[in-house]
């Protein structure tokens, strides 16, 4: 059994691309993984780390941001940033953390204007997408908090879970000693964004796949009169053009510019993991 991860690889990959569709509406996606430690989501998010375009960020704080990488995005040089593990950027002090969450907040959706701190910076609204991972206990001790912010609907979330047999094959592995954790794939990405074409039928049948992720997102608020109550994160405004630009991505990553049912296919295909539901892999 190949113990890698092809439908996480593949989301990622055109988490990537996206951030090279050229389109007024078109934002690139932010993928936050969710899984158990040791499932491998580290190796996953670093495999395609020799990629223009991406800088790999181990610890990073709101001040980083602020002096090294929004520059860098303004310039052009890169887009999209990975995290490898969110766990050390928001388990700092209560006020650090929720000032790198803010600008976080604002770097993936409309972008970071100006910024003062002793003197006033312009970036000019500069964005870029975000990949990073969380275990379950970290991610949902946060989520109603996310929620109100706005934060989750600003990611696209992939959960997943081991099988029984993928553990048993990696432990086929570990014995065998055939497990490369330096595995390194460089994408060919475009030179300039490129536009590309999506079909209104094209745009009907991804309904389902939002409607899902939003109803997953129900988050149990509190007791009332000993009866739990619930707030939803949105009406799925933001995941419908998550939705369609990951289309448009697999269509661009294959060298095309018109979105086909073969892009629908993978979405669909990958979808299986976009939810809060931990489905086996």
């Amino acid at each position: 059994m190949d113990i890698r991860l092809y439908p996480l690889e593949e989301l990622l990959k055109l988490a990537i691309f996206s951030a090279y569709i050229k389109g007024k509406e078109d934002k690139s996606v932010s993928i936050c993984i969710v899984a158990e430690p040791e499932l491998n989501k580290t190796r996953s998010l670093l495999l395609y780390s020799n990629s223009k375009g991406l800088t790999i960020q181990t610890d990073l704080t709101y001040i980083g941001i602020v002096n090294h990488i929004l520059p860098k995005i303004k310039a052009g040089t890169v887009n999209t940033i990975v995290i490898p593990d969110m766990l050390k950027t928001i388990q700092k002090r209560q006020a650090t953390a929720s000032n790198f969450i803010g600008i976080l907040n604002s770097l993936i959706e409309e972008g970071v204007y100006d910024v003062t701190l002793r003197d006033t910076i312009s970036f000019g609204g500069a964005r870029a997408n975000i990949i990073t991972s969380l275990t379950p206990e970290l991610f949902y001790s946060r989520k109603l908090k996310w929620n109100r912010m706005g934060l989750l609907s600003r990611f696209i979330p992939f959960t997943y879970a081991y099988s029984k047999e993928r553990t048993e094959a990696v432990f086929r592995a570990i014995r065998k000693k055939e497990i490369n954790q330096s595995i390194r794939e460089e994408l060919e990405l475009p030179i300039i964004p490129e536009e590309v074409f999506i079909s209104e039928d094209m745009i009907k049948k991804i309904k389902p796949f939002r409607k899902a992720l939003v109803d997953d997102e129900i988050t149990r608020k509190g007791i009332k009169d000993g009866v739990p109550y619930y707030t939803k994160g949105g009406k799925g405004f933001r995941h419908e053009f998550h939705f369609q630009t990951l289309l448009k991505a697999s269509a661009l990553a294959r060298g095309e510019t018109e979105v086909t049912i073969k892009d629908f296919d993978k979405i669909k295909w990958i979808a299986k993991w976009i939810n809060y539901q931990h489905k086996e892999i």
